[in-house]
């Protein structure tokens, strides 16, 4: 028994928020936060500096979305209809069967609004309620990255510890904070 991605685009709305799958045009608005030092500053992928940078992430997330990998979905804000951010949910390795690895990332236009914290919501939502093996969703953060421990903590996760030098990003080396929430903390929390 292992978990089972959903093998058709999942959909998901929210109060000010669709989260839907990427679609080309979307690489205007891709490009805009992803190529933003701001954004880029602590993740794990390169800020992009051409619109080819953008293809090619496009092309990669199509291709392991296709192969039922993740689920990788646009922000598209409801109010300005622009496409501000993305959130996924993947499984890490074979070891971690049960386990998914949540990642998001927002335009830094968008920050502080509780928008990253409503996507995550109802994504980490939507995979307990439809993956019945799921048993946990985990997530890091550089220790450095305030706003994405708080949407952690926001969405119910509990900190677990320290990974030392975990993550190297323009040569520098940085610890991250690992995060999770199980099932049964989940559904007692958000489905009493």
């Amino acid at each position: 028994m292992t978990i089972e991605l959903p093998t058709k685009p999942v959909m998901l709305e929210t109060k000010r928020l669709i989260l839907r799958p990427f679609y080309s045009k979307d690489l205007p608005d891709l490009y805009d936060w992803a190529s933003s030092v701001n954004v880029t500053r602590y993740v794990n992928w390169d800020r992009h500096r051409t619109m080819d940078d953008t293809r090619e992430f496009f092309k990669i997330i199509q291709e392991l979305s296709e192969k039922n990998s993740l689920i990788f979905m646009a922000l598209q804000h409801k109010a300005s209809a622009k496409m501000v951010g993305s959130v996924g949910i993947f499984q890490r390795s074979d070891l971690s069967r049960y386990t998914l690895e949540l990642g998001y990332c927002l335009s830094d236009q968008f920050w502080g609004q509780g928008i990253m914290v409503e996507a995550c919501l109802g994504l980490v939502d939507y995979s307990f309620l439809n993956m019945p093996y799921l048993q946990r969703v985990e997530a890091n953060c550089v220790v450095e990255n305030v706003g994405s421990r708080r949407v952690m903590e926001k969405i119910g996760m509990q900190r677990e510890g320290v990974l030392r030098n975990f993550m190297e990003k323009d040569g520098q080396i940085y610890n991250s904070y690992m995060y999770s929430v199980l099932r049964n903390e989940w559904m007692s929390l958000h489905h009493p």
